[in-house]
């Protein structure tokens, strides 16, 4: 397969001669932080210049991989930073001077570089020349103008299997071109080549064999195979398929496969797959997976419909999407990756249509249900395992069943998602949730926006409608049914994003750049307290930590949520720095316009929770901004104002369901001043704010106001 080559930073250390002489080395490396780096014709900008460390080029570590098209994550517990580019893992620990590579779970090859892994400037770098050695980079060096051109090895850049056309027309089952024969009614391609294939056949396959690159330029074709799929990649250093501008082409499997190559969709690959073009092509899977890519999968300007029994994709490796039109309608899964899945431009509409069984309540509010899915067929809209990454695109996805789902990190910076779930959840992390940016609009769910560690909104346009909670940080846990009581149990810091001012070094603008040092990121490192909390009032609970386990960060965005459930809902901790964010909470005093099992606290923003009064649970009267919390008696349609000493409107918010209490925070709540409660007009209560929590009026029903107690639907 290609070799990854990687874009960096780079000194005469690694001139195309690397055994120059020390000294040589020395006096060039010292130009390191004014050097200019040239990649495929582009020149790189890096926020963290490379340093000169005793002779040593280290360069940024993240802005290097992600150049390269590589994602990156970082586990807190093991200090470890991982690097995935197709099917290989680079893995380096801070302070190890190690760099293994993996495959499959299997470590391949493991370089020692001259120095370890270590942070500058809030950011990781390591060393060059292990890099280098690597990847098998061809460097030169410029000493006029300080630039470092790095370019493909030789092999990488061959080209030579471009001049090897040929035509294939499946009607007539004739073929041109050299490496190209017909044997009954399969055409095998076993040399490297750039073939047009047209016609039409109701029964017959092609198949791809040879480890140089293919292309087939599709160009108004119409095949079916009855017994397995249409194109068969059964071995290649690449494939890439044309869908020539101005031509519709089909292709279509059979009922039974009766192959013994393990093939399961239309387009069936064992090696990556690219498809481009300005056509459209159209895959009918009436048996198995539209298309099943066992390495990597890209497209960026084609149009892609796909309808399928089981997956519409499925990718063992990379998939990513960067533009065009794919249109999925699946029985099972419409877009899964084993591994990582990106999204980055183009127009993606999912519908999966496979039965699964509705998410069901037990008497405490909790489902018993939604996270099984080995009794169901997964019917998820996109689903990846290693990592999502959503950074434009328009998406649409309904589904019987959870709309998006990723077992590991998923991050949306970016795009325009529109998410409909009959039975299931919007968005489901199985780790951490990062929210910087986009328009998501989760117009049914069971749940809106679910992270089983941490939920992270830094920006964006974020719209959910719930039959249980809206947001939620940890999932269904034990303490739903009692007062929180380990909640002071927990500790860490959880949010990469800002807290109380304390800015972890890999944030910028909200969002991950480099890794952090350890004291600094999500996860693993026991507890850590905010220096300016003493104590907190929570139902005869004190706790002055965040949660490493669960815990929701708001620090900016517009966030609407319309809930039965819970409207915010964490199993631990919630600290809101920023943003506006509105709640439609829950009718039932089972449940809150807020929920929380551990320290919650209101520091900036403008936050608007009404929903029942039954099951309060307020924030912490240390937040750094104030909040009101009225018991008020409103229904659906009627205004609820708070109006200051001037009477002057601070707050006004037209409720859409039947509430008994209302939280309000903004900077416009200035302490000592007093402030009246209003429902359409009519005074509610009033107060004079002397710390942080104010609570005004009393609840219209007892037993529940002060302390979390069992959830359900208790009247």
């Amino acid at each position: 397969m290609k070799k990854n080559i990687i874009c960096l930073l780079t000194t005469a250390a690694l001139m195309m001669n690397l055994s120059a002489c020390a000294a040589t080395n020395n006096a060039v490396l010292s130009k390191a932080s004014t050097a200019s780096i040239i990649y495929d014709g582009q020149e790189l900008d890096f926020d963290v210049a490379p340093v000169n460390d005793d002779g040593t080029v280290i360069v940024p570590m993240r802005a290097i991989f992600e150049a390269l098209g590589a994602s990156v994550k970082w586990d807190q517990e093991t200090q470890t930073v991982s690097a995935k580019k197709n099917s290989k893992v680079y893995t380096m620990t801070l302070g190890s001077n190690d760099i293994s590579v993996s495959k499959d779970d299997e470590v391949i090859n493991t370089v020692t570089a001259e120095k370890a892994m270590q942070i500058v400037e809030d950011r990781t770098m390591i060393p060059l020349r292990a890099l280098a050695e690597l990847f098998g980079l061809e460097v030169s060096w410029d000493g006029d103008t300080s630039t470092v051109t790095i370019a493909k090895s030789e092999e990488d850049s061959d080209d030579s299997w471009k001049e090897n056309t040929g035509e294939i027309n499946v009607s007539t089952m004739t073929v041109s071109g050299s490496g190209a024969q017909v044997s009954g009614n399969v055409i095998t391609i076993s040399e490297g080549g750039d073939f047009t294939v047209t016609g039409e056949n109701e029964n017959a396959q092609i198949v791809v064999d040879t480890e140089d690159k293919v292309k087939l330029r599709l160009s108004g074709v119409t095949l079916t195979n009855t017994d397995g799929a249409a194109i068969y990649v059964k071995n290649a250093d690449k494939c890439y398929i044309t869908v020539t501008e101005d031509t519709v082409n089909t292709l279509t499997d059979g009922g039974e496969y009766s192959d013994t190559s393990e093939t399961n969709a239309v387009i069936y690959s064992k090696d990556s797959i690219e498809i481009k073009g300005k056509g459209i092509l159209n895959i009918n899977g009436t048996r198995h997976n539209g298309i099943t890519v066992k390495d990597s999968f890209e497209t960026d300007n084609a149009t892609i419909n796909i309808t399928s029994a089981a997956d519409g994709i499925h990718v063992n490796d990379t998939a990513l999407i960067s533009g065009g039109t794919v249109n999925v309608t699946a029985g099972e899964d419409g877009i899964q990756s084993e591994s990582i899945l990106k999204i980055t431009d183009g127009k993606v509409n999912v519908t999966c249509t496979g039965e699964v069984t509705q998410s069901e309540f037990n008497m405490f509010g909790m489902s018993t249900n939604d996270d099984a899915d080995s009794e169901d067929i997964s019917s998820k809209g996109l689903k990846a395992v290693w990592m999502m990454d959503i950074s434009g695109g328009e998406i649409t996805v309904t589904s019987n069943d959870t709309c998006i789902k990723c077992d590991s990190e998923l991050d949306i910076t970016g795009g325009t998602l529109t998410l409909t779930s009959e039975s299931k959840k919007g968005i489901k992390g199985m780790e951490d949730v990062i929210i910087s940016g986009g328009t998501i609009d989760i117009k049914k769910s069971t749940e809106g926006i679910e992270a089983k560690r941490i939920l992270t909104v830094n920006d964006g346009d974020i719209s959910i409608i719930a039959s249980d909670d809206g947001i939620n940080a940890g999932g269904n846990g034990t303490n739903e049914m009692f007062g929180g009581g380990m909640g002071g149990m927990r500790g860490g810091i959880g949010a990469r994003g800002q807290m109380n001012g304390m800015t972890p070094p890999d944030m910028q603008d909200g969002q991950m750049r480099e890794m952090t040092p350890p004291d600094m990121q999500n996860g693993g490192m026991g507890e850590m307290t905010r220096p300016d909390i003493q104590g907190m009032q929570r139902g005869g609970n004190a706790s002055t930590t965040v949660s490493s386990e669960h815990h929701i960060q708001i620090n900016g965005g517009n966030i609407y949520v319309n809930s039965e459930g819970d409207g915010i809902d964490s199993n631990g901790s919630i600290v809101i720095d920023g943003g506006t964010i509105t709640v439609d909470g829950p009718v039932s005093s089972g449940n809150g316009a807020l929920d929380h099992d551990g320290f919650c606290s209101i520091n900036g923003g403008t936050v608007i929770l009404a929903g029942s009064s039954g099951m309060i649970e307020n924030p912490s009267t240390v937040s750094e901004q104030n909040i009101i919390s009225a018991y008020v008696s409103a229904t659906a349609g009627q205004t609820i104002s708070v109006k200051d000493g001037s009477g002057n409107t601070v707050m006004s918010y037209k409720v859409n369901k039947t509430t008994g209490n209302i939280m309000f925070s903004s900077a416009n709540i200035k302490t000592g001043e007093s402030y009246t409660v209003y429902v359409d007009g009519t005074e509610s209560g009033s107060g004079t704010i002397s710390q942080s929590l104010t609570t005004i009026g009393t609840a219209t029903m007892g037993g529940f106001g002060g302390q979390r107690g069992m959830r359900g639907n208790m009247q």
